[in-house]
């Protein structure tokens, strides 16, 4: 049986409330690919982006919640929003993560995050856990535990999503 935060407690011998960013600075010290598990999102604003800086964040928090769906409907997993930009590696086709987090400059509330997850999720889902670590005045590093679901599939916006390979 999934005991509620194992992943956490399996990664950062901790629970996913007692987080700070020492213990995301020290795990991406060393190099890390996502897998069925583990998913990272850095936050990175492109010079030539389009739209506003409250449209391309919507886009950003539509993936993320694509790929709590995915976590869900799979054998559930972290996502780490904040986590360094994934380089690409001569002779490998997965990305690896390294070095320091890239501060997401967007502030989520967890009430918010949760009204989005059980209005856009279908069926409502249970057990995510949700934690934010503020780097500084502006800027977070948010961490996601998502334990399968047994009420599965869900969809988002009417799509199933799953966890394939290191990616939803």
């Amino acid at each position: 049986y999934f005991i509620e935060e194992k992943l956490t407690n399996i990664l950062f011998n901790k629970s996913i409330h007692d987080l700070k960013l020492d213990d995301i600075e020290t795990f991406f010290a060393n190099a890390k690919i996502e897998t069925d598990k583990l998913e990272f999102k850095s936050y990175v604003e492109l010079e030539n982006a389009t739209g506003t800086k409250s449209s391309r964040d919507k886009e950003k928090i539509n993936d993320i919640l694509k790929s709590v769906c995915g976590f869900l409907n799979s054998d559930g997993g972290i996502l780490i929003w904040g986590s360094p930009e994934g380089k690409n590696v001569e002779g490998s086709k997965e990305k690896i993560y390294i070095g320091d987090v890239s501060p997401v400059k967007y502030k989520i509330e967890k009430d918010q995050f949760i009204n989005r997850v059980t209005s856009e999720i279908n069926p409502t889902p249970h057990r995510i856990l949700f934690h934010s670590i503020q780097i500084n005045q502006d800027s977070y590093c948010y961490i996601f535990e998502i334990t399968k679901s047994e009420f599965a599939p869900h969809q988002y916006r009417g799509t199933y999503y799953m966890r394939l390979d290191g990616s939803t």
